[in-house]
């Protein structure tokens, strides 16, 4: 938790998920909550100890820990973005150009693109000025081509590679709704009634920690977006951000497959043989077209 918090200020959106646990167990567990006292208060004196002192060092150097290199619209208000960051969607965009700067500041359509694909012109994405032989990385890359045709000077992908990655998210629909149905399925089994068979108790307690490790870690995240605001293009919409919930999700998913597993082995193998397909399309933009 400490090496989180500090290779990434995001990952301390995990805390309260962990800590939450801790309490639940505490509660749940009478003969237990002397070893989880001494558990919780280990591992918050290691985290603190770990990455406290960066948390610090924000804090004397620019008044406060949650500094970012940008102004804070000073108080929490929804009304700090506009109506489009909640619910603007640019379907048209979104399976054909993919990249910026289409639907500017829309969180949904920005953060499923930067998910599958490249929205913010940083790796799919390829752009060198050949008069120098450097790299043209997205902000300037954005500048240029709104500026109307590509330069010859400019050697890029951007057409190509822009309209490969709509593609990438049409088909990418396929795994973004097993992952929806995944999380249902999870909090469906969280929510049902108690099960007194231990193993599937167990089981309940891993899924609430998930679930509830992705939600803390979106409410932080969109704290973040509503107190640091950028109207003109929503740069801080990125999922790198929240990396932290990608693998809670993978095991959700995994979960639920296993289930369609047992129940029917002809939609579980149909499942699989449509994720392979998906997987060989994609496959490209999980690679870098910068290259020496």
């Amino acid at each position: 938790m400490g090496l989180c918090a500090l290779s990434r200020q995001w990952g301390i959106f995990l805390f309260p998920s962990v800590f939450l646990l801790f309490a639940f167990q505490w509660v749940r567990f009478p003969q237990w909550r002397n070893a989880i006292t001494r558990t919780t208060c280990i591992c918050a004196a290691l985290a603190v100890v770990i990455g406290g002192w960066f948390y610090l060092s924000l804090y004397s150097r620019y008044g406060t820990a949650t500094a970012f290199n940008r102004q804070s619209a000073g108080r929490f208000s929804l009304g700090n973005q506009p109506v489009e960051f909640y619910f603007g969607l640019s379907p048209g965009a979104l399976f054909s150009d993919p990249v910026r700067p289409n639907f500017p500041n829309q969180f949904i359509p920005i953060f499923y693109s930067e998910l599958w694909g490249d929205y913010w012109c940083y790796f799919t994405i390829y752009a060198r000025d050949t008069r120098t032989s450097e790299f043209v990385y997205g902000y300037t890359l954005d500048q240029i081509i709104k500026q109307g045709s590509i330069p010859d000077w400019l050697e890029t992908n951007y057409e190509t590679a822009s309209s490969y990655l709509g593609r990438v998210n049409l088909i990418s629909l396929f795994p973004s709704l097993v992952i929806l149905v995944s999380l249902a399925s999870a909090a469906k089994e969280v929510l049902r009634r108690r099960s007194y068979v231990p193993l599937m108790a167990h089981q309940r307690v891993i899924r609430a920690f998930l679930l509830l490790a992705m939600i803390t870690t979106m409410t932080g995240y969109f704290w973040f977006l509503i107190m640091y605001p950028n109207i003109e293009r929503g740069d801080t919409i990125k999922a790198i951000y929240v990396l932290q919930i990608f693998p809670f999700t993978a095991i959700l998913a995994g979960i639920l497959l296993e289930q369609v597993k047992t129940r029917s082995q002809l939609f579980y193998r149909l499942l699989l043989c449509w994720l392979c397909l998906t997987f060989v399309h994609n496959f490209f933009a999980m690679l870098t077209h910068y290259r020496p």
